[in-house]
């Protein structure tokens, strides 16, 4: 009687990779802190809504950092997981897409003509015009939007 081969599992070779990935990487690329604000063009700040940064060149790929814009027009942006070492958590240095998405209307505040709070250019990369550098050191930024009409 001969051998009896077992068939190798695929997710025995994903299980590896992951973590592979996981402790050979150092846990994820090396990211900086980014704190900005949103503002219009008189200095009243946005609201509320979501920053995100689209990273247009990265060592480790594409890698895109997301922050909630508060009521007072801040925000920090993020790449890794919530939980994860927020002292070195933010973006990845270089240069950055920006997009801004602001809060979404409410079906009363669009009954009663309420406008969206940006321009909708701002909703999509390719048409934002708003870059960023993200550098090894201190990065306050602060990104200018319009309203619709604008």
């Amino acid at each position: 009687m001969g051998s009896t081969r077992l068939p190798v599992q695929p997710w025995i070779g994903a299980l590896c990779l992951v973590g592979l990935l996981g402790t050979g990487c150092g846990g994820g690329p090396k990211t900086y802190p980014v704190k900005g604000k949103v503002v219009y063009p008189d200095g009243t700040p946005l609201t509320g809504g979501i920053v995100e940064f689209e990273a247009l060149a990265s060592e480790v790929g594409q890698v895109n950092a997301r922050g909630t814009i508060r009521e007072d027009g801040t925000f920090e942006v993020s790449t890794l997981f919530p939980g994860t070492d927020k002292e070195r958590d933010g973006a990845v240095a270089g240069e950055h897409r920006v997009l801004v998405i602001p809060p979404l209307l409410t079906d009363e505040a669009m009954a009663k003509g309420a406008k969206p709070a940006v321009d909708p250019r701002y909703r999509r990369y390719e048409t934002s015009g708003l870059k960023v550098k993200v550098n090894p050191d201190v990065n306050e930024i602060t990104l200018t939007v319009k309203k619709p009409g604008q």
